[in-house]
């Protein structure tokens, strides 16, 4: 049984033990159609130090989850996507074999659904992602026909996510990164370790092979609560403070 590890503390990623000399999307080895869209949509193609930092703690030796806090949600987003995308890309350079997940996009309501799909959208437009979109403001029928073949990213509520649990809809074997989208708006009173338990239960495995990584606009009880559910791996917290 993976043995749930209950942090709560914060935890900042430590920026000058590392030698993260600013350079460019190379440094990553990013596939080139990645990095054009990241040009293609006006984005500075010197990556940010915290695209650094979240390159090795996903990525390097220790693998660690992060978790982003004090940040706007747009802010965010450019400093983990194109790194995730480009390693589902790497791995699965022909598309996906199965009906399910590599990146797992959870959200509190229909309406962030929306906003995650959105920027998910836009950014790989020009890419060969497919894309899966489950909320309870759709018919479950328009929920589950999306997934009917085999995508990368699937973008769900948690009302909707449980429920594909409970019920066996989906499998997550091969799931790379779940992240936890705008933590500040998710509701405390949930049961998040059931909802995990069935997860794992559905082959979700969050300590070998699957890195969480968490946005928030706020770093409180709440949110700090509900991350810990999450937690089988250690974490980094980034910041704003971060890029000094």
């Amino acid at each position: 049984m993976m043995q749930r590890l209950n942090l709560k503390n914060f935890d900042q990623f430590p920026i000058n033990d590392h030698n993260i000399i600013i350079n460019h999307y190379d440094d990553f080895n990013m596939h080139k159609d990645i990095i054009d869209r990241i040009g293609q949509l006006e984005y500075s193609l010197t990556p940010s130090k915290l695209t650094y930092a979240t390159d090795i703690a996903l990525h390097k030796n220790e693998k660690r989850n992060v978790r982003f806090s004090e940040f706007k949600e747009e802010d965010t987003f450019i400093y983990y996507f194109p790194l995730i995308v480009d390693r589902i890309h790497e791995q699965y350079p022909n598309g996906p074999e199965k009906k399910k997940p590599l990146i797992v996009f959870v959200t509190q309501s229909p309406e962030s659904a929306l906003k995650a799909y959105s920027m998910i959208e836009e950014f790989t437009k020009t890419l060969d992602i497919k894309i899966a979109l489950s909320h309870q403001c759709r018919k479950m029928e328009m929920n589950l026909r999306s997934m009917r073949s085999p995508f990368h990213i699937l973008v769900i509520t948690i009302a909707n996510l449980l429920h594909h649990v409970t019920k066996g809809i989906m499998r997550f074997g091969d799931l790379m990164y779940l992240v936890l989208f705008n933590l500040h708006e998710w509701n405390g009173t949930v049961n998040y370790i059931d909802l995990t338990n069935e997860m794992i239960k559905c082959g979700w495995d969050p300590k070998n092979k699957c890195s969480i990584i968490a946005t928030s606009s706020e770093l409180n009880e709440v949110t700090k609560n509900i991350y810990s559910d999450f937690s089988f791996r250690k974490h980094y917290d980034l910041t704003p403070s971060s890029k000094n």
